[in-house]
């Protein structure tokens, strides 16, 4: 039985190749050419990260705590400009990785637990543009 169990650990599929296996799902549902543009960098991106900080190149590797690292990580990269990344730009990135592990654990490649343990931020409530506006001064007759 142990012996079963490291045969399918060593035939796991790279995460690289999985990852071509998701954008040809993708392509497959009609998805716009941006968005699987979008998705093979992002992925790409996280999958380099997921090799270099956390040694993760099988999905059978893949936790919940390299999710919580990736995502203490995105909290503190920086725009050119050197202001943090608006909740928008890290909800993008963490949708497609949902979208990956999700794809993954159809496959029974990971658990499904790890989508819902990847939420995206919050985003805050700003007022419109047209609202910060002052308004004009008394009328004089």
């Amino acid at each position: 039985m142990l012996n079963s169990t490291i045969n399918q650990t060593a035939s796991q599929p790279p995460l690289r190749e999985l990852l071509q296996a998701f954008l040809d799902h993708e392509q497959n549902r009609n998805l716009s050419r941006c968005t699987l543009r979008n998705h093979r960098c992002i992925l790409t991106v996280f999958l380099d990260w997921l090799d270099a900080r956390e040694q993760v190149v099988t999905a059978d590797r893949l936790r919940q705590a390299h999710l919580d690292a990736w995502l203490k990580h995105l909290n503190g990269r920086r725009t050119r400009e050197g202001s943090p990344l608006k909740a928008p730009s890290v909800n993008l990135l963490i949708t497609a990785v949902r979208s990956f592990l999700e794809f993954l654990a159809a496959r029974g490649l990971v658990p499904a637990s790890l989508r819902s343990g990847l939420p995206c931020v919050k985003t805050p409530n700003l007022l419109p543009q047209g609202a910060l506006t002052p308004c004009p001064g008394p009328q004089t007759a």
